[in-house]
């Protein structure tokens, strides 16, 4: 039998799944809470149990895809222990970004509307570089690497720009591959730009 706990959190999901897909379509101005709640087979005074209002609502969408994709992400992680972390992220990023096209759509507004996704460091302004939940891993990888610290800010929103731009294509279909999208980051990415580590110390 289901719990209440549980069937409130599966009808969240239908909310946010239905939301994310009507903000793909029309745009975050034009979605309806009728047409969402409708096409979830609940009443239009449901989403209102959940969410205060209609920003809360759409504001919500964002931290829902975070929850599904950094879980995601872990797990790729724990699966390739002998592989390069920070590579396998990248990879393990645009297959999940090419599989859900309308997550990569709301976390990237910024890849279809010309808008930088990442401002350029300067003495005032803290880039999102330093925020980033992935960042040790990626600092690692860096240094492996032998790029120099003071780099890493310019780097890292670079790897991020190129990647965004690689799933963009994809989901777009203006670049066809057959494969396992993530050797893309291989050859479009990592390979050009001579990013190659030095393997990592087993600890004894």
């Amino acid at each position: 039998m289901e719990t209440t706990g549980k069937r409130n959190r599966n009808i969240q999901n239908l909310l946010m799944e239905a939301a994310i897909r009507h903000i793909e379509k029309h745009g975050v101005n034009k979605i309806s809470l009728r047409k969402i709640s409708a096409d979830c087979g609940v009443t239009h005074a449901t989403v209102y149990k959940y969410y205060e209002n209609k920003k809360a609502f759409i504001n919500a969408t964002i931290p829902y895809i975070l929850s599904n994709m950094h879980p995601y992400l872990r797990r790729a992680l724990k699966n390739a222990p002998d592989e390069e972390p920070f590579v396998v992220l990248c990879k393990s990023y645009v297959r999940y970004m090419v599989k859900h096209p309308q997550y990569h759509y709301l976390l990237h507004p910024g890849t279809l509307n010309a808008q930088p996704a990442w401002p350029v460091p300067s003495p005032i302004e803290r880039s999102p570089y330093f925020d980033h939940p992935y960042i040790k891993i990626a600092e690692d990888f860096f240094s492996r690497c032998k790029v120099q610290e003071q780099e890493y800010s310019y780097l890292f929103p670079l790897l991020s720009s190129m990647i965004n731009g690689l799933i963009l294509l994809l989901n777009r279909k203006s670049l066809v591959f057959h494969g396992d999208f993530g050797d893309l980051v291989d050859i479009i990415i990592f390979q050009p730009l001579k990013l190659k580590p030095r393997r990592r110390r087993k600890s004894n």
